[in-house]
């Protein structure tokens, strides 16, 4: 076991290893050799699994469960999720992604035979020391923002620690210095930024323009925070009310098995995020229904994801949802003569603000007349900008202020 993993851990970065030793327990200094880090976390997992099982992800340790279920050498199937496992990236389990639908995963004999005599004793911790509560609550603050700046992170996570566990300093401190889930989320910006980051974002810095420590954040529930972040790799949010239940009911009906139901939901939360992505959405009902001999089906169909999307919480709106901040939202229809698949609304604008010393008059003049090229599509001209004041928030409705959002296209 120790051979192989060592000889996988060889073709990562030094940078890689020392994160990984950071996930499982393990101090690894970079100034060491890489073939001496590697070694170094090998030996460490080959013949420490009691300690790091102890502190891996939820998600890992279920995963490792279920392969030692199935038995060494034993393939399980499983949808493409958006991150990859630490256990997968350090070399423990064995990936087939041979098939694009889906990847099969297995584990060896040496494998099976280091962890699963500890496998159950791990998972009774994490429940019984609430571990993996408070790792739920980690996901699903990033989860609801995308993005966050440390400070205000930590100020949510008090709130909640507070609520699950009745407070405590030094018990707090712990469990997030413990953290792998921590770990896996931390990131740097380019810009020296201590930030906090949702393991389903790809282009971190896209999103940072977006974010402030000052920004309006949207508040949510401490039930809501760990409805975000349970059940990894496949987080799904507010499937619970009317129109997450008729989205779910919508899916089966176009032909969807139950059981596919879940990840449906997780995917649709995670492609509303992007509206250039939005249009992808319309497909998973278009491929399971033939709109024009269907046409009442695939109306209601779509009627019912766009509902369900408007009422997500989104990055780029500090958790907001469309509906709630009065933009970016989405409409559908089957029906090419009403605009195609899809319809965003990207630019709802509210009455825009006034400061003094700023004139509420719209001098539609050659220079305001240039600036419509630059604007984003859809954007209406003749908006006043020039009575939009720095710290006003942008009357895009995104919570920013307007010179740190549109403000920066008219500069």
């Amino acid at each position: 076991m120790r051979d192989r993993i060592r000889a996988h851990l060889e073709t990562l970065g030094k940078h890689e290893l020392e994160d990984l030793g950071d996930i499982f327990g393990k101090s690894i200094s970079d100034r060491m050799h890489k073939a001496e880090m590697a070694s170094a976390l090998s030996l460490f997992l080959s013949r420490n699994p009691k300690k790091w099982l102890c502190r891996i992800p939820e998600r890992d340790i279920r995963l490792l469960k279920a392969l030692c279920e199935a038995g060494p050498g034993e393939q399980i199937e499983e949808d493409y999720p958006d991150y990859t496992s630490a256990v997968e990236y350090c070399g423990l389990i064995d990936v087939d992604e041979s098939d694009p639908d889906v990847r099969r995963l297995s584990i060896d004999d040496d494998v099976f035979e280091c962890v699963s005599p500890w496998l159950d004793m791990a998972i009774k911790d994490g429940e019984t020391s609430g571990r993996f509560e408070f790792e739920r609550g980690i996901l699903g603050v990033v989860n609801l923002y995308g993005v966050l700046p440390f400070d205000p992170f930590v100020d949510m996570m008090i709130d909640l620690f507070e609520d699950l566990f009745g407070g405590g300093t030094d018990r707090f401190v712990s469990m997030m210095r413990s953290s792998s889930v921590l770990q896996l989320c931390r990131y740097t910006s380019e810009k020296g930024a201590d930030l906090v980051v949702s393991p389903l974002v790809g282009d971190v810095e896209a999103l940072l323009s977006f974010v402030s420590e000052d920004r309006n954040f949207r508040k949510f529930s401490n039930e809501e925070i760990l409805e975000a972040g349970s059940a990894a790799p496949w987080f799904s949010f507010r499937v619970g009310t009317p129109e997450g239940d008729a989205l779910s009911k919508a899916l089966i009906a176009v032909g969807y098995y139950p059981s596919e139901v879940p990840v449906l939901h997780h995917d649709i939360w995670y492609g509303s995020q992007y509206p250039d992505n939005r249009a992808a959405l319309s497909d998973l009902i278009l491929s399971m229904v033939d709109p024009d001999r269907e046409a009442s089906l695939a109306e209601s169909a779509l009627a019912a994801l766009s509902d369900y999307v408007n009422i997500l919480p989104n990055w780029f709106l500090g958790g907001m949802s469309p509906k709630e901040a009065g933009s970016l939202q989405v409409s559908y229809s089957a029906d090419p003569q009403d605009g195609g698949d899809e319809s965003i609304k990207r630019w709802k604008m509210p009455a825009p603000t006034k400061s003094e010393g700023y004139t509420d008059l719209v001098e539609k003049d050659k220079a305001l007349e240039a600036l419509s090229d630059r604007m984003p599509t859809g954007f209406p001209f003749g908006m006043a900008v020039p009575h939009v004041a720095p710290d006003d928030p942008c009357p895009c409705g995104s919570g920013l202020k307007y010179r740190y959002c549109h403000g920066k296209i008219t500069n």
